[in-house]
């Protein structure tokens, strides 16, 4: 049986903590953009359709703006981890808001 020195499991572990950590904080600051974009979500729904070509126009209504929702069709569609899948939509709605 292959054992893992304990410090390489504790390094594994202050890794994924940070990266979750990096996540959460990220998700708190796009907040507020996401609120202020979800009253004009019809409105954006040909651009989120461009930029993610594999998501259907019902697909992106019925998830209605909502970051969570969005993420994880985006994460199903492409094949893509968790958090490139956030990483991408949070960028979405920062652009909405230029």
């Amino acid at each position: 049986m292959l054992t893992i020195p304990q410090s390489w499991s504790d390094s594994l572990h202050t890794a994924q903590a940070k990266t979750a950590l990096r996540i959460r904080e990220a998700a708190g600051r796009s907040r507020p953009v996401i609120d202020e974009t979800l009253g004009k979500w019809k409105q954006h729904i040909l651009t989120a359709k461009s930029t993610w070509s594999r998501l259907t126009e019902d697909e992106l209504l019925k998830c209605a703006g909502q970051a969570g929702k969005l993420v994880a069709l985006v994460q199903e569609r492409y094949a893509i981890v968790r958090a490139e899948a956030h990483r991408q939509v949070k960028v979405f709605f920062e652009i909405l808001q230029r």
